[in-house]
């Protein structure tokens, strides 16, 4: 059984959405209590599926609340605008499923059971528009990671650190250096304690822009 709830100020969106899901016996409508403040309603009531109106004042702050807090129900934005940039904003702020205006109501239940599911429904250009410019924040950040990193390094620190993030191990790292592995261990010590990380799982993340390495003191 899929536990849905309703997020609107609008009386007739909620009716209408009961209504249209009302025939599937797969769903459960749960009513969030409006005394007390959404996401808290949203958590105690256990709810899988939470239909949000898009039209609603602050409602991507109010999903970034709930997407934030974890352990939420799966969101999905209904009543978006037509443009690309509306649905766009909607997967940032953590919904799993966006409805357009012009989406017909068995899309309603269709993108219920999806996002209950673990899938997303949205336009697949958008999906690919938001992919996209994840990846190009993942290479600026990496970019970033490598800039802190190459300034604080030596050049022959810099390509321990390229092997080490490469998954080398120290004998590994040793021969494809032609250096011993206590002079290894010496200058991995020395980039543990320039960049403030401690073990090469963190190291690793710092080199491809995960976590930020912490500059030392001159």
């Amino acid at each position: 059984m899929i536990r849905v709830s309703v997020l609107s100020d609008d009386r007739i969106f909620c009716d209408g959405l009961r209504r249209i899901l009302g025939g599937d016996s797969a769903v459960a409508f749960i009513a969030l209590d409006e005394r007390i403040e959404a996401p808290a309603a949203i958590r105690a009531a256990i709810v899988d599926v939470l239909l949000v109106d898009a039209r609603m004042e602050h409602a991507l702050d109010l999903c970034e609340r709930i997407d934030r807090d974890g352990a939420g129900p799966a969101i999905v934005f209904v009543e978006v605008a037509e443009d690309e940039a509306s649905a766009t904003r909607a997967l940032a702020a953590g919904a799993r499923g966006v409805l357009r205006k012009s989406a017909r109501w068995e899309d309603v239940s269709k993108a219920t059971h999806l996002v209950a599911h673990g899938g997303v429904w949205a336009p697949r250009q958008v999906v690919v528009g938001a992919w996209l410019k994840e990846m190009r924040r993942t290479r600026e950040s990496q970019r970033l990671g490598e800039a802190l990193i190459g300034a604080q390094l030596t050049a022959r620190e810099h390509e321990v650190l390229q092997c080490a993030a490469a998954g080398l191990c120290n004998k590994e790292l040793s021969d494809r250096l032609g250096i011993s592995e206590a002079t290894v261990k010496a200058h991995l010590t020395r980039i543990f304690q320039k960049l403030g990380l401690h073990g090469r799982a963190r190291l690793a993340a710092a080199y491809h822009g995960v976590v930020a390495p912490i500059r030392r003191p001159a």
